[in-house]
């Protein structure tokens, strides 16, 4: 988990706290995907900072994880590690609750 503030987000990330007004009213909850319109609608209402749960969307970390396994296209280990670990962040990212 990382604070860090709205201005710095980049690629859709996924909020690790709550959001809540001064009164304790719920304004965004925890799992909820920071696009930019989110991320703008925040802005409006005030808040400068958040916790998300990774600064890497899940673009950012398949595209990592092709160029990790380059080179092992002819290891069928290797190819179903990467099917593997693919399938369960998609399935992670599919999982939490959009707001």
């Amino acid at each position: 988990m990382s604070t860090i503030p709205l201005s710095e987000i980049t690629g859709d990330v996924r909020l690790a706290l709550d959001i809540r007004d001064k009164a304790g009213a719920l304004i965004l909850g925890k799992g909820a995907v920071l696009t930019e319109v989110v991320v703008g609608r925040l802005k409006k209402v005030g808040v400068k900072e958040v916790a998300v749960m990774s600064i890497h969307s899940l673009k950012a970390r398949l595209d990592a994880l092709e160029a990790r396994f380059t080179g092992h296209e002819q290891d069928a280990f290797m190819m179903a590690l990467k099917r593997e670990i693919r399938t369960r962040w998609e399935q992670q990212a599919s999982a939490t609750p959009a707001p």
